[in-house]
């Protein structure tokens, strides 16, 4: 038996991932399983998944868990994998299972830093939940080195690294630029980490060059956005389309994708960008630049990821670059890039990790 935990179905990566993983598992028909769900919305919730509860904080969490996890032993012949991802079940899945035998628990640690590791003391407290794990898996190694660093060396031994996989979109044939201004595009939670403020600095910097810069994502800083977004003048261009489940329209829209990051334990919608071919103006920050490749011609990474006009300047680059190399040509690069990323490989990775551990 398989259970898999997450706070919410409905988000970026993490969420993705969960989704992915749980098809695969059905595909695959090889195990039993669970999908369990706290999240903010019913709504968000397919019709396979359990719902524990919709306030994310509840200590009753632990107990449901617990309560799944004690019913899959007694109909199960042989051991139980919990699979936890994000902070909240990370937490409540180590916690539920204390003195439980025949159970196998494996985290997915989506990101390079989080808040917890920013207070030196929190470090022994988030070592005692690693240490319940058998298997961290860490979706780049950036996020690897990144966590045995905070672990120390000891802890680091049980870290492996699957890459994430991603949805392959249908390759786009863009319009030739010449003669018509930018439309770019950018995907992500309206969040600080995202640093979606200096993209849209930077686009006010070169105003007369972009027709729109279409934001996909919700979040807390939307507001604030926002107000940003009329304090430039940039309402006619700049757009908050909220959180899509189908984003792919708006990469064939986009002859650009823009990825001002702080920092990115991934970065799956490069990924799904670069597989209909965009090229792509991104942070270089560890993690991503695993994904995107340093070499991939169609890719332009900015160093000074906080200056509007570091990002503006890399923005008119790859504009010449489109009208220089072609966007068919750049397409390819892009394309043949994403497809090092695929779903059928992340999901023989972890169904082999899964099956080991029950065998175990």
């Amino acid at each position: 038996m398989v259970i898999n935990v997450i706070s919410s179905t409905k988000g970026g990566g993490a969420e993705l991932l969960f989704q992915l993983l749980n098809e695969s598992i059905r595909d695959a028909g090889c195990f039993q399983f669970k999908s369990l769900v706290f999240c903010d919305s019913y709504k968000s919730a397919s019709k396979q998944d359990i719902v524990l509860g919709s306030f994310l904080k509840s200590p009753l969490h632990i107990i449901r868990i617990r309560r799944h996890v004690k019913e899959a032993l007694r109909s199960s012949a042989e051991k139980v994998v919990v699979h936890a991802h994000l902070t909240w079940p990370f937490i409540y899945v180590a916690l539920a299972t204390l003195g439980l035998n025949n159970v196998s628990l494996i985290f997915t640690e989506h990101s390079t830093s989080n808040r917890r590791r920013k207070v030196r003391l929190l470090r022994f407290i988030d070592r005692f939940f690693y240490e319940r794990y058998d298997k961290v898996i860490c979706i780049s190694n950036g996020v690897k080195r990144s966590l045995a660093e905070w672990l120390g060396k000891s802890k680091a031994k049980k870290l492996l690294v699957i890459e994430n996989g991603s949805r392959a979109f249908r390759v786009s044939k863009r319009a030739s630029l010449k003669g018509r201004r930018l439309k770019i595009v950018s995907v992500g939670s309206l969040s600080h980490q995202k640093n979606f403020e200096v993209g849209i600095r930077a686009v006010a910097s070169v105003k007369g060059e972009v027709e729109k810069y279409l934001i996909v994502g919700e979040g807390p800083e939307r507001e604030r956005l926002e107000a940003l977004t009329s304090e430039l003048e940039l309402e006619d261009v700049v757009e908050f389309l909220g959180w899509l489940d189908d984003v792919e329209p708006y990469f064939h829209k986009a002859d650009i994708q823009l990825i001002p990051s702080r920092r990115e334990g991934f970065g799956l919608v490069a990924v799904e960008g670069m597989s209909t071919g965009l090229p792509i103006v991104a942070s270089k920050v560890e993690g991503l630049n695993e994904v995107l490749g340093v070499e991939t011609k169609s890719v332009v990474l900015v160093d000074e990821i906080e200056s509007p006009e570091a990002w503006a300047k890399k923005i008119l680059e790859v504009k010449s670059l489109i009208l220089k190399e072609g966007a068919e040509n750049l397409s390819k690069a892009s394309r043949a890039q994403s497809e090092k990323f695929t779903i059928n490989k992340m999901a023989e990775e972890y169904l082999e990790l899964y099956k080991g551990l029950l065998k175990s």
